[in-house]
């Protein structure tokens, strides 16, 4: 093999690797239990900067329009047992 093929197939070979990792990674960024990763992230960020509880029932990320959306989100603070949260 010359030189210049031995480039080629390193430069094909890496391009292949390349797109390969693009592949799993927009898998891995569409799937339910990355969606649930960045939920339970959301939720240990808040409560963490508010010192209260908090409940988020749904996460959404729609990566066309790069929306995010949360639904039933709900942030106990200090009030009392049977009190309306905040």
């Amino acid at each position: 093999m010359t030189r210049s093929r031995k480039l080629l197939w390193s430069a094909g070979g890496l391009a292949g690797l390349v797109l390969f990792l693009l592949v799993c990674g927009i898998v891995v960024l569409r799937s339910d239990w990355f969606r649930e990763q960045v939920r339970q992230r959301i939720v240990s960020e808040v409560e963490s900067a508010t010192g209260g509880q908090v409940e988020i029932g749904e996460f959404r990320f729609d990566w066309a329009q790069l929306r995010a959306e949360v639904r039933s989100f709900v942030l106990h603070g200090t009030e009392k047992e049977g009190e309306a949260p905040l």
